[in-house]
């Protein structure tokens, strides 16, 4: 199992507003979902998932705090792009999102972008969850070849959303390590002393 130098992942959650992300990350720190919403301008939490210490990043959409976020993003192990599973219009800026990462990293191709990606619709209050904004979290995660996941505030699921993050930052560390000993073994990487 690999892991990064400092021994800490970072999972930097980006989306609308209101779409959960302060609520996902309440509920893995602290067992408990805000009751009145105060808008986010950046959050940090420090957590164990699985056996890993990870640093939980939680970003606000605003013009104002583009500069955090985008100094977030270039740090982050893995990316959960958020969107509200009950209400459809929410993913429309899925795609701004993944753009304003892809600027940060000057992304050519998904297979070598520095983080893992995974999208994550949220059900915030009880009741049904909107088949057609599930239908587009999935289209847009399978569109760019990430990761998709639901989960229910309510349940024991938001957990899960960060155990994948994990287990895709570990998949992603150890595909990018055999890449580059294929790469060197096959001389297509060089030291010019």
């Amino acid at each position: 199992m690999s892991r990064n130098k400092r021994n800490v992942y970072t999972i930097v959650l980006i989306g609308d507003s209101q779409v959960g992300k302060t609520c996902m990350v309440n509920k893995l720190c602290y067992g408990s979902i805000p009751i009145d919403y105060e808008p986010t301008i950046e959050d940090l939490h420090t957590t164990i998932v699985l056996t890993e210490k990870v640093e939980v990043i939680d970003t606000s959409p605003d013009e104002m705090a583009q500069s955090l976020r985008k100094s977030s993003l270039k740090t982050a192990d893995a990316v959960m792009l958020v969107y509200d599973s009950q209400n459809r219009r929410s993913t429309d800026n899925l795609f701004w999102h993944l753009e304003e990462f892809r600027s940060v990293h000057d992304w050519k191709s998904f297979q070598y972008l520095p983080a893992a990606c995974l999208v994550v619709g949220v059900a915030k209050h009880v009741g049904p969850v909107d088949a057609g904004a599930v239908e587009d979290g999935k289209k847009f995660a399978h569109l760019w070849g990430m990761g998709h996941l639901n989960v229910r505030l309510k349940s024991i699921s938001v957990r899960s959303a960060f155990e994948k993050c994990v287990f895709m930052i570990e998949e992603r560390r150890d595909f990018l390590s055999s890449r580059q000993v294929q790469e060197v073994q096959h001389g297509k990487c060089c030291t010019i002393l």
